[in-house]
């Protein structure tokens, strides 16, 4: 039986990583509360190599990294090596774009996000997509999420939390948090 580990969503303190310095306190404090996985969002400018290298000053292993979508699709081979500095084997769309969420424009975001996924794979890499409560809306036949394949694209995609997240929205539209189960 795996261990789970519960690591830290650095989503959540982007504010206060807004540069190196302020990452490297940052990170600091992650490691101070006890935390020894994180996974990479919402950070800009600093180099990757600095951002690993602080990392693993503090013992924090970079377990997953949530990407601008564009990126994903027109710089994929930027995102892998990105990840690969980072020792991380999980690339993660933090989110569906607005016009992808609806009947008519899901169908693009599979195509759009295909080959990307495919890349990833080539990699060795996993592509893994984060649910948020739009993906359980309620369409005229069905939820966002339910067009999606169903728990792999082409063995390349995988849905982070889907049960979880699913047991709690299912539950009734105003009772929909959105959470973020990050590491698995």
């Amino acid at each position: 039986m795996s261990k789970l580990t519960v690591g830290a969503q650095l989503y959540t303190v982007r504010d206060y990583m807004k540069n190196e310095a302020d990452l490297a306190v940052c990170l600091k404090k992650v490691a101070k509360i006890g935390y020894r996985t994180v996974q990479m969002s919402g950070m800009s400018g600093v180099e990757p190599e600095r951002v690993r290298e602080l990392c693993d000053q503090n013992d924090l292993k970079i377990v997953l990294t949530h990407n601008n979508p564009d990126d994903l699709r027109f710089n994929t081979e930027k995102i892998i090596r990105v990840n690969e500095i980072y020792g991380c084997d999980y690339i993660g769309l933090g989110a569906m774009p607005p016009r992808y969420r609806t009947e008519e424009w899901i169908g693009q975001f599979i195509e759009d996000f295909r080959e990307p996924a495919k890349k990833i794979a080539a990699a060795g890499k996993h592509f893994m997509y984060h649910n948020h409560s739009f993906d359980f809306r309620k369409t005229s036949e069905k939820r966002l999420i339910e067009y999606l394949p169903p728990t792999s694209w082409a063995s390349h995609w995988i849905l982070i939390g889907f049960r979880w997240q699913a047991v709690i929205c299912l539950s009734g539209p105003k009772n929909c948090r959105t959470a973020s189960p990050v590491f698995i």
